[in-house]
């Protein structure tokens, strides 16, 4: 009776406040071979309302406050999973009380190994944290089965995805995996669909981090914003519009100096930085594209990737560098760096990162 109720005053808000979906809303059951697991879903447009998304988060999803939220895009390779996975857990999941992950929502390698390092962390009693993914909604495969009836939505649907050796038809993907919280972005006839979503992304994450403060947080740190970042790891081209998007947004983003397109970003940034150059020569940024990012795409996409990097690299000040080998060390000492004042602020989050551990 009680779930009926909390169902009922979630439509009523989707429908009468949210303003967004008519029939695509609900509770979905994701089927995998290992598990079967419930999560909230709505399909919006790019025009939602960030407030009323956040209140459908609070009120109608509870998800709980976080202490710690962080935005991950990219890509990694197959037999980087679990390297991934491990360092996701030990320091998203492992000493941070609340974490909030925000992912592009689609089954990926990335993806998948920040689903297992959360997985690890449903066995734990003291599990408050949350997975959310943002996908595109032409972008999912099955989305049919998550289609309910007008003015209803679906509790639940039953979605069934692929298994990793089946192919897919043209873009679709299925939804990641243990996540338990979609917002499916209707973006297919926006002309710069990857720059809305971007743009979604990033004032959900300074609506959350600047008015979603748990009391706590503000007694121990003084802080009345929760530590938030973006952080990118590897990927493609698709990644370098993702970054150049949220540096137009004047985003802080932490790229994660490994193979893909973050490697040789990184590689560009380092290049500026210890020249003491205000700006590299694009002359040096296409020497890279074409030697070192060959692998990345083919020789059409080089002029994009070449306009791509000019544009980041203008936005260097936003840009942090995290090495893998220290990326707990970098990640949490970037977070102090961006959100400490004095030196008792950075032993009081020191503290409060590590009680948990």
């Amino acid at each position: 009776m009680m779930f009926q109720i909390q169902e009922e005053k979630e439509k009523d808000f989707i429908l009468n406040q949210l303003s967004q979906s008519l029939d695509t809303f609900g509770e979905v059951k994701l089927s995998t071979d290992n598990n079967s697991r419930s999560a909230r879903y709505v399909k919006v447009t790019p025009s939602v309302n960030i407030e009323k998304l956040k209140q459908l988060f609070l009120d109608h999803w509870l998800i709980l406050q976080a202490d710690l939220l962080v935005c991950i895009t990219g890509s990694t390779e197959k037999e980087r999973v679990e390297y991934w996975e491990k360092l996701f857990y030990e320091t998203f999941f492992k000493d941070a009380h609340t974490t909030v992950a925000i992912t592009n929502g689609i089954q990926d390698q990335l993806t998948k190994a920040l689903g297992n390092a959360m997985k690890f962390r449903w066995n734990q009693p003291s599990c408050k944290s949350s997975l959310l993914g943002i996908p595109f909604w032409h972008q999912i495969y099955n989305k049919d089965q998550l289609v309910g009836t007008m003015n209803e939505g679906k509790y639940p649907a039953t979605y069934t995805k692929l298994r990793e050796n089946e192919i897919t038809d043209g873009d679709e993907m299925p939804l990641a995996e243990n996540h338990e919280y979609y917002v499916m972005l209707d973006a297919k006839n926006c002309s710069k669909s990857y720059e809305t979503r971007v743009g979604i992304i990033s004032a959900l994450r300074e609506n959350i981090a600047n008015t979603w403060v748990p009391e706590f947080w503000t007694e121990r740190t003084g802080l009345k914003t929760v530590p938030s970042l973006h952080l990118v790891i590897g990927g493609d081209v698709v990644t370098l519009m993702e970054v150049n998007a949220l540096l137009q947004n004047h985003q802080i983003v932490a790229l994660v100096n490994c193979r893909g397109a973050t490697g040789l970003l990184c590689m560009a940034l380092n290049k500026l930085r210890n020249s003491n150059l205000q700006s590299l020569d694009k002359e040096f940024v296409e020497a890279v594209v074409t030697k070192q990012g060959s692998w990345l795409t083919g020789v059409s996409q080089q002029s994009i990737i070449i306009d791509y990097f000019m544009k980041i690299l203008d936005k260097s000040d936003l840009v942090h560098i995290i090495d893998p080998d220290h990326f707990k060390e970098d990640f949490y000492s970037l977070v102090i760096k961006l959100h400490g004042k004095t030196e008792s602020l950075v032993h009081s989050l020191r503290q409060l990162y590590h009680q948990f551990s």
